[in-house]
């Protein structure tokens, strides 16, 4: 995410003392962890996103396993 900077102007007339206010807001870029498009963001420090993360992959993981020992399952049921 790049900066964005807003600048809000306020200006007097000339003829009462000149008055000139400028107020300038900036964003501060939001820092998360992005992998293939995916943005985690946890507000949580690098090793807190980490965490995170091998905990996803952890899942992935275990899911595949899963199905991968029902399909082994169903085609011995099927094979006999």
């Amino acid at each position: 995410m790049l900066q964005q900077t807003k600048t809000i102007t306020i200006e007097e007339n000339e003829e009462n003392d000149q008055t000139t206010v400028i107020v300038e807001q900036t964003t501060v870029p939001e820092e998360s962890l992005e992998i293939g498009g995916v943005k985690l963001t946890t507000d949580l420090p690098w090793y807190g996103n980490a965490f995170v993360l091998l905990l996803l992959v952890a899942l992935l993981y275990i899911g595949k396993k899963t199905i991968d020992k029902w399909f082994e399952k169903k085609n011995k049921e099927q094979g006999r």
